[in-house]
């Protein structure tokens, strides 16, 4: 459900005039204004981002 749900919103988004696309990888530069885990959440990227402090922890 999950990858038709984005799937339908990828389609609706790059038809506005905003949306730029882009090349992997992408860095993403700038003031997230205290929002860091809110972007890693829209990115998918919470589970990565712990899962290497965790392993960071067991290795130390």
């Amino acid at each position: 459900m999950s990858a038709a749900l984005c799937h339908q919103a990828m389609t609706i988004l790059v038809e506005e005039y905003n949306v730029q696309p882009l090349k992997c990888p992408v860095s993403i530069c700038g003031d997230i204004l205290g929002q860091f885990y809110v972007s890693l959440s829209c990115l998918g990227l919470v589970e990565v981002l712990l899962m290497q402090i965790i392993s960071s922890w067991e290795n130390t």
